[in-house]
């Protein structure tokens, strides 16, 4: 999962030039955001690793990841467009890209709505993605 994590945040960094590199992280909560990382953000989360036993003693790995954007809120209809925007690019950056073949098959998984949170001083919207990654070891 590390290397997963890795390539995921690397990609996203060089993909997603609407966000600054520095603010890709790895997130623990979806609520949690590290006091560094400036609105708009991306947080990347690791979820539960299921290893299925294969023919020829192989075993695949389905290895979830979540993917948070945030966005900073003024109660613009445009907050929300660019909110979706970003999750555009994330989506077209991870769909299909199996990191020079580290992983064997990759396919996106549902859209969490749009959510709001409060972080300091500051209104956040955020949408989560979710990935199913499979690798073969």
């Amino acid at each position: 999962m590390k290397t997963l994590l890795s390539n995921i945040k690397t990609r996203l960094a060089e993909q997603v030039a609407t966000v600054r590199d520095s603010d890709v992280f790895y997130a623990i909560d979806r609520q949690l955001i590290p006091k560094s990382v400036r609105a708009n953000c991306i947080g990347i989360k690791d979820k539960k690793i299921t290893p299925a036993d294969q023919m020829g003693g192989c075993v695949e790995k389905q290895m979830p990841v979540e993917i948070y954007v945030y966005h900073e809120y003024f109660f613009r209809d445009n907050d929300i467009d660019d909110l979706l925007d970003v999750c555009a690019l994330v989506s077209a950056a991870l769909k299909n890209h199996d990191f020079d073949g580290y992983i064997q098959d990759v396919s996106a998984g549902d859209e969490g709505e749009i959510r709001w949170m409060i972080l300091e001083k500051r209104m956040l919207i955020t949408k989560r993605l979710s990935f199913e990654y499979f690798k073969e070891e």
